[in-house]
Protein backbone atom coordinates (compact mmCIF):
# COMPACT_ATOMS: atom_id res chain seq x y z
CA UNK A 1 0.00 0.00 0.00
CA UNK A 2 1.53 3.53 -1.42
CA UNK A 3 2.16 6.00 1.74
CA UNK A 4 0.36 9.18 1.53
CA UNK A 5 1.01 12.60 3.51
CA UNK A 6 -2.29 13.91 4.87
CA UNK A 7 -2.32 17.90 6.25
CA UNK A 8 -4.06 21.28 6.44
CA UNK A 9 -3.26 24.43 5.36
CA UNK A 10 -4.40 27.90 6.37
CA UNK A 11 -2.43 29.93 3.25
CA UNK A 12 -5.65 30.28 0.50
CA UNK A 13 -7.99 27.86 2.25
CA UNK A 14 -11.64 28.31 1.23
CA UNK A 15 -14.39 27.58 4.06
CA UNK A 16 -15.10 24.14 3.27
CA UNK A 17 -12.04 22.41 2.71
CA UNK A 18 -8.14 22.95 3.60
CA UNK A 19 -6.59 19.87 3.91
CA UNK A 20 -3.88 18.52 1.71
CA UNK A 21 -2.36 15.17 0.20
CA UNK A 22 0.80 14.19 -1.01
CA UNK A 23 2.77 16.46 -3.73
CA UNK A 24 0.51 19.51 -2.69
CA UNK A 25 1.39 19.01 1.14
CA UNK A 26 4.86 18.96 0.48
CA UNK A 27 5.22 21.81 -2.11
CA UNK A 28 3.31 23.97 1.15
CA UNK A 29 5.78 22.89 3.70
CA UNK A 30 8.60 23.55 1.75
CA UNK A 31 6.94 26.77 0.96
CA UNK A 32 6.18 28.02 4.41
CA UNK A 33 10.25 26.90 5.01
CA UNK A 34 11.05 29.67 2.66
CA UNK A 35 8.84 31.90 3.47
CA UNK A 36 9.99 32.40 7.37
CA UNK A 37 13.16 34.27 8.18
CA UNK A 38 15.74 32.06 9.63
CA UNK A 39 15.58 32.74 13.57
CA UNK A 40 11.78 33.97 13.00
CA UNK A 41 9.72 31.09 14.94
CA UNK A 42 10.00 30.86 18.81
CA UNK A 43 12.01 27.92 19.92
CA UNK A 44 12.88 26.64 16.12
CA UNK A 45 15.72 29.65 16.00
CA UNK A 46 17.32 27.46 12.75
CA UNK A 47 13.82 26.96 10.94
CA UNK A 48 13.53 29.60 7.67
CA UNK A 49 15.60 31.11 5.24
CA UNK A 50 18.40 33.51 4.66
CA UNK A 51 17.54 34.76 1.89
CA UNK A 52 15.10 37.39 3.02
CA UNK A 53 17.96 38.99 4.37
CA UNK A 54 19.78 38.83 0.88
CA UNK A 55 16.76 40.48 -0.96
CA UNK A 56 18.64 44.12 -1.16
CA UNK A 57 22.08 43.13 -1.65
CA UNK A 58 23.93 42.81 -5.09
CA UNK A 59 23.26 39.53 -6.46
CA UNK A 60 27.02 39.10 -6.81
CA UNK A 61 28.26 35.16 -6.96
CA UNK A 62 29.01 35.08 -3.20
CA UNK A 63 25.58 36.10 -2.34
CA UNK A 64 24.57 33.59 -5.18
CA UNK A 65 26.03 30.84 -3.48
CA UNK A 66 24.63 31.78 0.01
CA UNK A 67 21.03 31.43 -1.51
CA UNK A 68 21.91 28.11 -3.01
CA UNK A 69 23.35 26.75 -0.20
CA UNK A 70 20.69 27.69 2.19
CA UNK A 71 18.09 26.45 -0.50
CA UNK A 72 19.80 22.91 -0.62
CA UNK A 73 20.06 22.53 3.11
CA UNK A 74 16.14 23.57 3.38
CA UNK A 75 15.55 20.52 0.74
CA UNK A 76 17.87 18.36 2.59
CA UNK A 77 15.90 18.77 5.80
CA UNK A 78 12.77 17.56 4.02
CA UNK A 79 13.32 13.76 3.56
CA UNK A 80 9.48 13.79 1.30
CA UNK A 81 11.96 15.17 -2.15
CA UNK A 82 15.33 15.11 -3.38
CA UNK A 83 16.84 17.36 -4.68
CA UNK A 84 18.16 17.35 -8.60
CA UNK A 85 18.82 21.17 -9.08
CA UNK A 86 18.67 25.23 -7.85
CA UNK A 87 18.92 28.21 -9.75
CA UNK A 88 19.06 31.50 -8.69
CA UNK A 89 18.03 34.36 -10.85
CA UNK A 90 17.37 37.75 -9.92
CA UNK A 91 14.38 40.39 -11.75
CA UNK A 92 13.73 43.78 -11.10
CA UNK A 93 11.90 43.43 -7.97
CA UNK A 94 13.75 40.27 -6.51
CA UNK A 95 15.31 37.43 -6.58
CA UNK A 96 13.91 34.21 -8.43
CA UNK A 97 14.48 30.50 -6.99
CA UNK A 98 14.00 27.78 -9.29
CA UNK A 99 14.28 24.29 -7.91
CA UNK A 100 13.39 20.89 -9.52
CA UNK A 101 13.30 17.96 -7.43
CA UNK A 102 12.00 14.40 -6.76
CA UNK A 103 8.66 13.49 -4.74
CA UNK A 104 9.36 10.51 -2.52
CA UNK A 105 8.63 7.57 -2.11
CA UNK A 106 6.86 7.74 -5.64
CA UNK A 107 9.89 9.22 -7.64
CA UNK A 108 7.75 11.91 -9.41
CA UNK A 109 9.53 15.04 -10.80
CA UNK A 110 8.23 18.32 -9.90
CA UNK A 111 9.96 22.11 -9.54
CA UNK A 112 9.02 24.99 -7.55
CA UNK A 113 9.46 28.56 -7.91
CA UNK A 114 9.33 30.72 -5.14
CA UNK A 115 9.68 34.21 -5.70
CA UNK A 116 11.41 37.05 -3.00
CA UNK A 117 9.69 39.81 -3.74
CA UNK A 118 11.40 43.33 -2.57
CA UNK A 119 7.49 45.16 -2.74
CA UNK A 120 6.10 42.65 -0.47
CA UNK A 121 8.92 43.33 1.88
CA UNK A 122 7.93 46.50 1.51
CA UNK A 123 4.48 45.83 2.87
CA UNK A 124 5.18 43.80 5.99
Amino acid sequence: MAQQFRGFSTVNAGPKNNELVDIELIKRDILNVFSTRKGERLMYPNLGSVIWELIYDPMDETNKELIITDAVQIIASEPRVELIDTRVIEFEHGIRLEIDVLYRPSNVPGSLEIEFDRRAEENI
